[in-house]
């Protein structure tokens, strides 16, 4: 007996594993079955919540405030999300607010700037009718007390002037 020898006097002594063959199905029919037995447990495992739910709805005073598999449409925080607010929380004795970043915020989808105009738009612009040239004061135009700007009056003055002289051309 050495000094590293681990098994006892009389004990029986059992072969070492050496390696494990790969379990990776290698026909058509054995990669079905490999599916059917992952689709058979998941079923079973979804059996098995429904009938906890249905047992907690019959029997309310078991339940308590809430059932054991309640649907949940929150987001978890993920770790590092938990780390950052615990080493937060121990600087500055008060919990981290999430604030949003980046700009445009809330905008979903539309109200981009640079949208780039379409064919169909130049089509129209091009071959829409020539009229009057009209000055719309658009809310934007306007100052605080509701009248235009003098800029914005000086603007509508040039565009009435530049529409007399046109006409008298004419």
């Amino acid at each position: 007996m050495g000094i590293f020898s681990f098994v006892k006097p009389g004990k029986k002594v059992f072969q070492t594993i050496k390696s494990v063959a790969p379990n990776v199905a290698k026909t058509k029919k054995e990669k079905l079955l490999s599916k059917l037995k992952k689709t058979t447990q998941t079923v079973k495992g979804a059996t098995a919540k429904l009938k906890q739910t249905q047992f907690e709805k019959a029997n309310p005073q078991f339940k308590g405030p809430s059932f054991t598999f309640e649907t949940n449409t929150k987001k978890t925080p993920s770790n590092t999300e938990l780390k950052d607010q615990a080493d937060y929380l121990n600087k500055t004795g008060k919990y981290k607010v999430k604030k949003a970043k980046g700009g445009r915020i809330g905008y979903k989808r539309g109200t981009n700037p640079f949208k780039k105009e379409t064919n169909v738009d130049k089509i129209k612009k091009t071959f829409a009718p020539k009229g009057k040239v009209k000055f719309d004061a658009k809310k934007s135009d306007l100052d605080k007390s509701g009248s235009l700007s003098p800029y914005e009056k000086r603007r509508g003055m040039a565009i009435a002037k530049a529409m007399a002289k046109r006409k008298k051309v004419i």
